[in-house]
């Protein structure tokens, strides 16, 4: 079996070029590009040493899994260094490869099919939004979590750890998407990160790229109704307070700024007590973190119940299934109670 191309990828998780690995190993820098292109086939010792390095189990590098995914459209803060975006490809490569091993464990073969809403302003965005509400029967209420909203409806949901210029991005791997978003970001971010990947996979626009004001009007629009927004806040407003702004986020998972964008989107609020809060919202620092206000955080599980039901139904030992979830040894023997502790973290922001 061919390994070169997890070789290259653990590589360059660990930002390392093939002269520094071939020297940490013991070779040349010329064998470790053989190896990579599968010119060449390490010997038992180099193997040893090349997987101790890369952090690379035997099982990982002879995994029988592979995805091509496509090139993806990050969403950041700022723009992303050629070299931050290749080490995120390598990682979500990784990643995607375990998630597909693990719903092959689970037989899950389904060809998601997603709506195509055509839109080209923003009447068509909020109609959009509230048809696909409406086709996934979600009503106007809350949605009690976007990650398991989205992984319901087949569409897996990865976390990456990354430094703070990558919030998320959308792509596909053979017609199947997949949304990768940042370890550790606040609940309201992750969910409005996701439901604005969500707009990229299921928004089509005359240009054929869905312009990103349109994306965060869906996301806006998803997660709060405009008549449940209405219903709220009124249909309209001389001025908002903080502490109303801090418990509609407890409610409905969108932050204070995106209340205050959906006010103002909808003309509750006037553009003076738009800017008004605007100013604020700067002076503050929200921008960054926002007042906490109790959201639990949102992370995906599904291809951790998928592991776990194929190891309790013995399709695969505890080994694979702790290299298949990046997990110890220990946590997958354990009797739950690691995992559900480790569950349990700080209220989001």
């Amino acid at each position: 079996m061919k390994i070169g191309r997890r070789l290259r990828v653990a590589r360059k998780q660990k930002r390392l070029s093939v002269w520094k690995l071939g020297e940490i190993v013991g070779v040349s820098g010329v064998a470790v590009s053989k190896y990579e292109r599968d010119l060449d086939m390490p010997s038992s010792g180099v193997l040893m040493r090349l997987c101790q390095v890369l952090d690379l189990s035997l099982e990982r590098l002879f995994r029988s899994t592979a995805v091509i995914l496509s090139e993806p459209a990050y969403r950041k803060r700022s723009d992303l260094a050629v070299k931050e975006r290749k080490a995120i490809m390598t990682a979500v490569q990784d990643k995607a490869e375990r998630y597909s091993e693990a719903e092959e464990l689970a037989q899950r073969h389904e060809k998601l099919k997603l709506p195509a809403l055509s839109v080209s302003d923003v009447v068509d965005v909020e109609n959009a939004a509230k048809k696909l509400r409406a086709e996934w029967h979600l009503g106007h209420d809350a949605i009690p979590s976007m990650v398991d909203l989205l992984e319901d409806h087949d569409i897996p949901v990865v976390e990456l750890a990354a430094n703070d210029h990558f919030d998320a991005c959308a792509l596909e791997s053979d017609g199947r998407p997949f949304i990768v978003v940042r370890t550790g970001a606040p609940a309201d971010r992750v969910r409005f990160t996701l439901t604005h990947e969500l707009a990229h996979l299921v928004l089509q626009h005359p240009s054929g790229k869905l312009p990103e004001r349109l994306a965060n009007r869906f996301a806006g629009a998803f997660l709060v109704p405009a008549d449940t927004a209405l219903r709220e806040l009124g249909e309209h407003r001389y001025h908002l307070s903080m502490v109303e702004l801090q418990l509609l986020k407890a409610k409905y998972g969108l932050s204070i700024s995106g209340w205050i964008h959906r006010a103002a989107d909808l003309k509750i609020i006037s553009s003076a007590e738009n800017i008004r809060w605007q100013k604020l919202r700067n002076h503050e620092g929200w921008r960054t973190v926002e007042p906490s206000c109790g959201l639990p955080p949102e992370a995906p599980q599904r291809m951790e119940r998928m592991v776990m039901r194929a190891y309790a139904e013995g399709e695969v030992t505890g080994t694979r299934a702790a290299e298949l979830l990046d997990w110890s040894l220990e946590k997958v023997l354990g009797n739950g109670e690691g995992y559900a502790n480790s569950l349990v973290a700080e209220p989001g922001h």
